[in-house]
């Protein structure tokens, strides 16, 4: 029968009334065995429904050793400028096909963190997450903007990691892993360069986090590992973003590495500042507006916040002074001098 005069489901229905379930079953017989490869793996599909959905859990398995291997393979390349120059060893289809590999390797990884067996396989999407914070402001790709291009939102990656690692590793891996990873992925700006649908899902990881932090104590805690992992920074732990400007002199560098972190990490640390500030743990907040990794107009205003609160006004007026001079239109720099000068 030609395709224009094939039967609609009511036609065909009407055809099978009065036919006994032997000539149905003839009839299914006919169809398995005379039609196409796709028709018979249809069939096969309706009489087996649990064996096809065991059999795509079995294709669906993710190797982890495989998986970390692409990963790495991936992030190393693109690094190295193969996708930017065309590698011929890549091929064609791999270089202009880059979003369906970075896609795929991201989807790979999560589906590690849910298969029983390999739950607890978290570095690929760590090494995905470090390299994804990075397309921000390295090109690596051949395009405007790659995290948009491959609609990756990075803030729900990483809550899928975190969630993860709280509930196959505990809480208290939870409590070590995260602050170190907000410290170096945290961009309320978002992470990608121009506005697009991806855009429009981000939020910032002060957000996630805070979510996921049930309760007052688990916040004390995870600040107080927040802290520690702030106390070991140094020159060498700035992040490709932050260490973007290169030159010979390793102080400026990592003034400037101190700088951008503390404009990255504003939303949380003011955050904290609103949470603890005249509580009996006010010392953290203290010890991390005032840590050498820290530096720059962001911090000084939220330190002179601070100060404001603890009546040392002289202090919080050279810091919002010093603030302001660095940043004159900051909105929230002038409400804080304003203050200070009205009172």
């Amino acid at each position: 029968m030609a395709t224009k005069d094939r039967m609609d489901k009511t036609a065909f229905l009407k055809k099978l009334e009065g036919r006994s379930v032997d000539e149905l079953r003839t009839l299914l017989w006919t169809a398995y065995w005379r039609g196409t490869a796709v028709t018979r793996e249809r069939i096969e599909e309706s009489l087996n429904p649990q064996e096809v959905i065991k059999q795509r859990e079995v294709d669906a398995w993710v190797d982890p050793k495989e998986c970390l291997r692409e990963v790495t393979s991936f992030c190393a390349r693109a690094r190295a400028g193969d996708y930017m120059r065309g590698a011929r060893d890549l091929g064609r289809k791999e270089v202009s096909g880059w979003r369906l590999t970075f896609r795929r390797l991201f989807d790979d990884s999560a589906r590690l963190l849910q298969q029983p067996d390999t739950a607890n396989e978290f570095r690929p999407l760590v090494h995905l997450l470090d390299f994804t914070h990075d397309l921000k402001d390295w090109n690596y790709f051949r395009t405007q903007d790659p995290v948009e291009a491959a609609k990756i939102v990075f803030s729900d990656r990483v809550e899928t990691l975190w969630r993860s690692r709280i509930d196959h590793a505990g809480f208290g891996v939870f409590l070590k892993e995260a602050p170190a990873q907000l410290l170096a992925w945290e961009s309320p700006g978002g992470w990608t360069r121009y506005d697009g649908s991806a855009t429009e899902k981000q939020r910032p990881l002060t957000a996630v986090i805070l979510r996921l932090l049930p309760g007052h104590d688990s916040v004390l805690a995870f600040v107080r590992n927040y802290l520690i992992a702030l106390e070991a920074m140094g020159p060498r732990a700035a992040t490709p973003q932050e260490s973007k400007v290169r030159s010979s002199n390793p102080r400026y560098e990592w003034e400037n590495a101190c700088r951008h972190r503390s404009e990255r990490l504003e939303h949380w640390h003011k955050a904290l500042l609103e949470r603890f500030v005249g509580s009996e743990d006010e010392p953290l907040i203290d010890r991390i507006l005032t840590n050498r990794a820290l530096d720059g107009p962001y911090t000084w205003h939220l330190l002179g916040r601070l100060r404001l609160q603890q009546g040392r006004r002289s202090e919080a007026k050279a810091l919002v002074k010093r603030a302001l001079d660095r940043l004159p239109g900051a909105t929230s720099i002038q409400a804080t001098a304003l203050e200070l000068a009205s009172s």
